[in-house]
């Protein structure tokens, strides 16, 4: 019977997608209304109880990572109850790769930690990524992602409201706004840790080189120029 109904979805799916079905979307429009209220008041309840859990890049601090086949998060801690970094924050990241976040002081510390981590995964200390962050860096990029957004608000009203009228504009400002509070409102549910893709040879050689704002000022500068150029181009009538 779930075969018969799986290939009766797929075959709705089918036909929807080649149009020979259609769906009467003002009719649903109660149903919508009521996830997506739920939907927003699930995410606004969530990030005002359980916050959202920022990475390294965005609140600073110091992280290692190390590949350790076959280690688990409650060895990782009790390998690391003697330095610095006991309370620090562990976790698994891909198949074998143990992440550590801590803040710590001064590099003894962190060569501390490394060398803990290097003993338990049987490395050698230059084989730790270490990473570290300050606050300012991370208030910095804060600041540029607000500014950013807030950017992106403003030039898509402005086009909207210039090249069709200003209720369609506030509509799709309404609309981009809902998608970004659930998606926050996701991520702070279910704890996921809002920061850079898992550590590789590129995203380990950017995360170094990253101590100084110039990459995002030039991403920004980058990001700008495409909606001047976007802004610029006539759309056909």
């Amino acid at each position: 019977m779930s075969g018969v109904s799986a290939r009766g979805l797929v075959g709705r799916l089918r036909a929807l997608y080649r149009g020979e079905q259609q769906i009467d979307f003002p009719k649903l429009w109660r149903r919508a209304l009521i996830g997506s209220a739920a939907a927003v008041v699930i995410s606004v309840g969530s990030f005002a109880v359980r916050g959202i859990d920022l990475g390294i890049e965005f609140d600073g601090g110091t992280a290692w990572e190390v590949s350790a086949p076959g280690v688990s998060v409650a060895e990782a801690r009790d390998a690391l109850r003697t330095t610095g970094a006991a309370d620090a924050k562990i976790q698994t990241v891909g198949v074998d790769t143990i992440r550590v976040r801590a803040d710590v002081e001064g590099p003894a510390a962190v060569d501390e930690v490394r060398s803990a981590l290097a003993g338990l995964a049987g490395v050698l200390g230059n084989d730790v990524s270490v990473t570290t962050v300050g606050p300012s860096w991370g208030d910095e990029v804060t600041r540029k992602a607000r500014n950013a957004l807030i950017a992106f608000f403003a030039i898509v009203a402005l086009y909207i409201a210039v090249r069709l009228e200003w209720k369609m504009a506030v509509g799709a400002l309404a609309a981009v706004a809902h998608d970004i509070l659930v998606s926050v409102g996701f991520y702070s549910l279910f704890q996921f840790e809002i920061t850079r893709p898992p550590s590789s040879p590129s995203s380990r050689s950017w995360a170094t080189r990253s101590t100084t704002p110039s990459s995002c000022t030039t991403r920004c500068a980058r990001w700008s120029d495409g909606c001047r150029r976007l802004v610029a181009t006539p759309t056909p009538r």
